[in-house]
């Protein structure tokens, strides 16, 4: 189930996004600070280009591309 990131709180959707970057984070990227990483993340959850899903499999929460939640096929192409 999606989420829209309006529905959460300002510290919810921060806590989401740290989760998010320290997961992803690789050793080559520590010249960055952990506050711009959770930024830009949050940043793309506002614009679109992360989505927020609930699984209800495990009662967690996601980030994740919107090809990684749809099938290309369904997504609606802007023409």
């Amino acid at each position: 189930m999606l989420i829209e990131y309006q529905q959460l709180s300002t510290d919810a959707l921060y806590g989401i996004a740290k989760q998010y970057v320290e997961v992803n984070l690789s050793d080559v990227d520590t010249d960055i600070q952990l506050e711009d990483w959770i930024q830009q993340v949050i940043n793309l959850v506002k614009k679109g280009e992360l989505l927020i899903e609930f699984s209800q499999a495990n009662e967690s929460v996601y980030l994740k591309k919107p090809e990684e939640i749809y099938d290309e096929s369904t997504i609606e192409k802007d023409e």
